[in-house]
């Protein structure tokens, strides 16, 4: 909640054997027998009444380390996460290209959750959700929603996306667009016709533009820089920060809108003026 690495009170470290019990206790025979295989793994584990806990496993001295964080049981709302305005208007698009980026525990896919949800509360879509793993689950309210669950739903990010547009969606989210297959079937999906949102790893705005491009092969770049400037709704980056009281963390967000300008410099030649909004 605040950011900050703290001991529990009056609790003892876990041992070894008891770190992989737990582990046991939460992953399923399958899920072990991937982390067996990979030495890696990311899953979630839901507790009823609790919530949803996001947690990944990994080797470290030889021994299994484990990672878990609590997400509450109903998504939280813009207003309460304290986002800008402009998030209700992104939800509510028909077709283009959505981007929430920013470092790692800054919030992105909390973001885009609400995001959903506003438009499960206003719309009526089809969604289609591909997550690594899924954390908030959503209840239908005026959309209809389907998360998919990499590992148990399906192999990859880009193979659920060949197949995505059969299931007729209206709107797709991919929990991060972290390699090429990845990244050109967002594309190609959003160029359908449809409503993609998707998370990066960049510490600004047109930073994570220039990630997506730096994915592909140089001599396919100048032609996904066009693409990426037809497709382009906004791409918003956060981090979070400590409110004044100390009571908690809140969301700086930047925004950078698929405006003229931005277009026309990701269609001609990337420099190192960036026009943008900052909120």
């Amino acid at each position: 909640m605040k950011g900050s690495l703290e001991a529990l009170d009056g609790r003892k470290s876990l041992s070894a054997s008891e770190i992989e019990e737990a582990f046991s206790q939460l992953t399923t025979p399958e899920e072990r027998e991937v982390f067996q295989k990979q030495r890696e793994l990311d899953f979630s584990y839901a507790v009823s009444g609790t919530g949803y806990f996001r947690c990944n496993a990994a080797m470290q001295k030889g021994v299994i380390s484990l990672a878990v964080r609590l997400l509450p049981p109903e998504v939280p709302t813009l207003d309460e996460l304290g986002l800008p305005d402009i998030c209700r208007e992104l939800a509510l698009r028909k077709r283009g290209l959505v981007i929430v980026t920013g470092p790692t525990g800054s919030g992105k896919s909390t973001t885009l959750a609400a995001m959903i949800e506003y438009l499960n509360q206003n719309d009526s879509r089809h969604i289609v959700t591909i997550e690594d793993p899924v954390e908030y689950v959503f209840h239908n309210k005026k959309c209809a929603i389907e998360q998919r669950q990499l590992g148990s739903d399906t192999h990859s990010f880009g193979e659920a996306l060949r197949h995505v547009l059969r299931q007729d969606p209206d709107v797709i989210m991919v929990g991060e667009m972290r390699d090429l297959e990845t990244a050109a079937a967002v594309l190609n999906i959003a160029e359908t016709g449809h409503l993609v949102l998707s998370t990066g790893h960049a510490p600004s705005a047109p930073q994570a533009m220039e990630r997506i491009i730096d994915l592909f092969p140089l001599h396919e770049r100048a032609l996904v820089q066009a693409r990426l400037a037809s497709l382009l709704i906004a791409t918003l980056c956060q981090t979070l920060v400590v409110k004044a009281d100390g009571s908690g963390r809140v969301a700086a967000v930047e925004i950078m809108m698929g405006t003229t300008g931005v277009k026309i410099y990701y269609v001609t030649a990337r420099s190192t003026s960036y026009p943008m909004l900052y909120v």
